[in-house]
């Protein structure tokens, strides 16, 4: 959606529950992808998901997009689209991140060394995969929400129930607020 995820999400959700025939009380967490990715989509999920958490009394998990992306074994660049020609990028070996998220562009990309045992998962995937003479490639975009589910799943079993936060890649566009932050109560 463009523009009304906020007025959306919670109709959404119930509608979703109540085609699983589920109520909120049966839910034991809540999984909510925390990016890279567009900003005020991010702090909409985040908030929801942690908002919801704790009215339900459960844990709020959050999981980075790219993990999402990435459910087979061997080397994985797996690619998000962060807008302005860019794009988010991490490689996975065995599901596992290698390193941290790299915010980068296409050319730089094609100057990495060839990587032909790589398989390169979603945005501009078939693109990346001929930069790099990777044999197989598969595009996504969007979350894997079974994916998604799993991983929430490994994370309890591993009792990794840190609180979910935003995961920022790149500074925001826009400017901060010139106005002082308001106190917090705890």
């Amino acid at each position: 959606m463009a523009r009304g995820q906020a007025e959306r999400l919670v109709p959404l959700l119930e509608e979703v529950l109540g085609n699983a025939k589920v109520g909120w009380g049966e839910l034991t967490a809540i999984g909510v992808c925390v990016g890279p990715g567009n900003f005020t989509g991010i702090r909409i999920a985040v908030a929801a998901a942690r908002g919801l958490s704790l009215s339900v009394g459960v844990p709020a998990i959050g999981i980075p997009l790219l993990d999402t992306f990435v459910a087979q074994s061997g080397p994985v660049l797996a690619l998000a689209d962060a807008r302005q020609d860019r794009v988010y990028a991490q490689v996975f070996r065995n599901e596992i991140p290698q390193a941290d998220i790299e915010l980068t562009d296409m050319k730089k990309l094609a100057l990495a060394a060839p990587q032909p045992d790589w398989t390169v998962i979603g945005h501009r995937a078939e693109e990346a995969a001929a930069l790099l003479s990777a044999q197989a490639w598969e595009a996504r975009e969007r979350v894997d929400l079974l994916r998604l589910a799993h991983l929430v799943e490994m994370r309890i079993a591993d009792g990794r129930l840190e609180r979910a936060a935003p995961l920022y890649v790149r500074p925001a566009d826009a400017a901060p607020s010139s106005e002082p932050v308001p106190e917090m109560l705890d």
